[in-house]
């Protein structure tokens, strides 16, 4: 127990280090570590100060095998963050796009291009889109993030889709 709180210390008291390498960061708190072992010598029992003192040695090793030298991975853009960027800061961009002018996610259900190139199929492209962006705003908005995820992805697609169609039937 003993052993614990005097490595708990040594870790709380360490001096701030946010600037410096995960190399560095590592080598200091061995430092800490082996400092406050000295200091707590005299109430630690053999075994916890040779714990410390282990431990401490144990960090430093790690160090010089390159144990703490991995560089930090890559984030991986979530896939609204993804679509917000490619369509100037918007995730619902179809509603700017000429192949479903008119729709939105609100009024998908009801509403019928009735302006434009009359194409076959063009409607329903537009309302399967806005059916997904709809699934994923209500998802999205109960907190249920990986599945409204999928609609979104769903969405761009089908988004796409839509305006690909329009752009090569339009004449």
């Amino acid at each position: 127990m003993m052993r614990a709180a005097a490595i708990a210390a040594a870790v709380t008291v360490a001096p701030p280090i946010a600037a410096q390498s995960s190399n560095q960061q590592m080598l200091e708190m061995a430092k800490t570590i082996r400092a406050q072992a000295e200091q707590l010598k005299s109430s630690l029992s053999p075994d916890d100060y040779q714990a410390m003192l282990d431990s401490a040695a144990q960090i430093e090793k790690d160090v010089k095998a390159g144990g703490f030298s991995a560089p930090a991975g890559q984030e991986v853009p979530s896939i609204s963050k993804k679509i917000s960027d490619e369509h100037n800061g918007r995730l619902e961009w179809l509603t700017a796009e000429e192949a479903c002018v008119g729709f939105q996610w609100e009024n998908w259900r009801t509403y019928a291009m009735t302006v434009g190139p009359a194409l076959p199929g063009r409607n329903q492209r537009c309302k399967a889109a806005f059916a997904e962006y709809e699934t994923y705003f209500k998802l999205a908005r109960d907190g249920r993030g990986a599945e409204a995820n999928r609609h979104l992805e769903a969405y761009e697609r089908l988004a796409h889709e839509a305006v690909d169609y329009f752009n090569a039937n339009k004449g």
